[in-house]
């Protein structure tokens, strides 16, 4: 790393020469000049939509319909490219790599909820619902080195001689649940409750 180079560079060793060499550490050999690593291009960056709906209808009195609807979404990348005025570079004349990402989050729920009371003594209430939530994700990465120049950065992985390095990878999941909850009040003092929930993930085999 940066910071650690330069502690350990030493303050009788230039920076830079005149011809525009990066000197090491004659007792380091292995570290590479802190100011050499100035020179490496690492660009990240994002993209990503967060968005939610919310409804809320009461088509009768005491029922209530909720619809929840959410998504999120993150495309992320990474580029870099550690030029041959460093070190590490000049071994390998050049190394340029490059990393994406997508990951996409889905998610919808709705309940109907239903309150009736009866009379002074009996008070009765019922939820269903149901949700469904999705996960997506997939993403590439390729790389290179021993480039004849570094002027291509990492615009042209192709130019370089050395170990290409090309990878990708994909995944998708799925979770669909169903509830209810059935609730009976006695006097407003006796309450009794019964509920049910069947959950399901494609992560598991069939009929587990």
């Amino acid at each position: 790393g940066l910071l650690r180079a330069a502690v350990q560079m030493g303050p009788h060793i230039t920076a830079i020469t005149e011809d525009g060499q990066y000197p090491i550490n004659p007792l380091l050999p292995t570290q590479p000049n802190p100011y050499s690593l100035l020179t490496v291009i690492d660009k990240g960056y994002m993209d990503r939509l967060l968005a939610n709906v919310n409804l809320t209808a009461e088509p009768v009195k005491g029922l209530f319909i909720k619809l929840n609807a959410g998504t999120d979404i993150a495309y992320q990348g990474r580029k870099t490219f550690m030029p041959k005025t460093t070190l590490h570079g000049a071994l390998s004349g050049g190394i340029a790599t490059i990393n994406q990402t997508l990951n996409e989050q889905y998610l919808t729920e709705a309940t109907a909820t239903y309150t009736a009371k009866l009379n002074d003594i009996h008070q009765l209430g019922a939820l269903v619902g149901v949700s469904a939530e999705k996960f997506k994700a997939n993403g590439n990465n390729s790389g290179n080195n021993n480039f004849l120049t570094d002027g291509f950065s990492w615009n042209n992985l192709n130019a370089g001689s050395g170990t290409k390095i090309v990878g990708s990878w994909g995944n998708e999941n799925n979770i669909m649940s169903y509830f209810t909850r059935l609730n009976y009040t006695l006097l407003d003092r006796y309450l009794l409750t019964a509920t049910f929930r069947a959950d399901g993930a494609s992560v598991f085999a069939k009929n587990n």
